[in-house]
């Protein structure tokens, strides 16, 4: 990154989609080349939840069930904002990657993110990833991780229950297709890096 691609106040940018689009591949590419702190809400918050799903007697890769929903998750959404919100105060651009799927469907969440986002100093920029369900499916079965293993048991199942046309309910954001053949994270994220420096001058 060079010193005329530096935004005029920190951004936030935060990165949604469903699992297996491959959302923390491109933040990762894009911490890289811009420098900006990297926030994913697993690597943050992944022990602390397992922890409290074990807590509730629940598997680790829990992350269906009510009580994780209600009790568990807002509390990993918070964590991950608020610790967005520390860095852009102290005048640091974040990266923070999460699925970030029922938040960007919910205008009044974006709004309000964005008003915390404007009065720590800071702009708030919506990231989308989008894969279509073949890429999806290729991506889980590479990462095994635990969380996705009742997704891979029941893949027709599970994708009935998503919305593969979704996009951020209020605007603006970016979106982004990484479905297989469209191009290395690092390259989907260099053009997602000319747009945010773009728009942040």
């Amino acid at each position: 990154m060079t010193e005329q691609d530096e935004p005029a106040c920190p951004q936030a940018v935060l990165i949604g989609g469903y699992a297996g689009t491959g959302k923390t591949s491109i933040a990762r590419a894009l911490a890289r080349q811009t420098g900006w702190a990297l926030l994913d809400k697993d690597t943050l918050c992944g022990p602390l939840v397992e922890t409290a799903l074990a807590v509730l007697s629940l598997p680790p890769g829990d992350r269906d069930s009510d009580a994780y929903r209600t009790v568990v998750r807002p509390a990993e959404y918070r964590a991950l904002l608020d610790t967005s919100l520390d860095n852009v105060r102290i005048g640091r651009s974040v990266i923070a990657v999460a699925p970030f799927i029922g938040e960007f469907a919910d205008e009044q969440w974006l709004s309000g993110t964005r008003s915390a986002v404007e009065a720590s100093g800071g702009w708030l920029r919506i990231v989308w990833v989008h894969g279509d369900a073949d890429s999806m499916l290729t991506y889980l079965r590479r990462r095994g991780a635990a969380r996705d293993r009742s997704k891979l048991t029941d893949w027709d199942g599970y994708l009935r229950h998503l919305n593969l046309g979704l996009v951020p309910a209020a605007g603006p954001y970016e979106l982004v297709d990484n479905s297989l053949g469209t191009g290395s994270p690092a390259t989907h994220a260099n053009a997602l890096r000319r747009r945010l420096v773009s728009a942040g001058s």
